[in-house]
């Protein structure tokens, strides 16, 4: 419930949270995102920062589907894209092999709700909220920017190499199987630390 008041109204923060962790049984990980959602991040959109913060959660969760989302969200703004397309745009920028996983990738952001689909009289058409593409444009330049380590989830069994910390103001290693931490990275501009 707490996860839903840090949303504060923002119905499609509320929606997007909700596939996030509809599925999730861990207290811990609602309490991270609970206090995700409520950091106040480095954004020049004061509007959506809510909303920055629950794309920032999700993209931290998504796995091998996040790549398949950088690509999506640097290709522009599409009103909508035929999804053979959209899929055979990723195996020919490598970002995925197969069509089949091309599919899954679909089905998954599908379900997170970060892509919207529709049909035509012959195919499959996706495409992404205007709201959603800008505040992801401003989110994948910040993690360009290495303000943000976004780590988590990766499955990680060793501490990211000590230059990696340097430039960061958040690193997100929750959700990996690290058993120590480098016992002094050189860090100044951390503010956070998510283990």
């Amino acid at each position: 419930m707490s996860a839903v008041k840090e949303c504060e109204g923002h119905l499609l923060a509320i929606v997007l949270m909700a596939r996030a962790l509809r599925d999730v049984n861990e207290v811990h990980t609602w309490e991270y995102a609970s206090h995700a959602l409520a950091l106040q991040p480095t954004s020049w959109l004061r509007d959506n920062d809510v909303l920055f913060n629950s794309l920032a959660f999700i993209c931290g969760r998504l796995g091998s589907a996040m790549y398949c989302l950088k690509f999506f969200v640097h290709m522009g703004r599409w009103t909508e894209l035929e999804k053979v397309d959209l899929i055979g745009r990723w195996i020919t920028g490598s970002v995925i092999r197969k069509v089949d996983e091309g599919e899954e990738m679909v089905r998954d952001l599908l379900d997170a709700f970060l892509f919207e689909s529709s049909w035509n009289e012959h195919s499959v058409l996706v495409k992404m909220r205007d709201e959603i593409h800008e505040v992801l444009l401003n989110l994948l330049e910040l993690e360009r920017e290495s303000l943000y380590l976004w780590l988590g989830g990766k499955g990680l069994t060793e501490p990211p190499r000590d230059e990696e910390w340097e430039k960061a103001s958040e690193v997100h290693l929750m959700n990996n199987k690290l058993s120590e931490l480098p016992k002094s990275p050189d860090c100044p501009q951390l503010r956070a630390l998510f283990l």
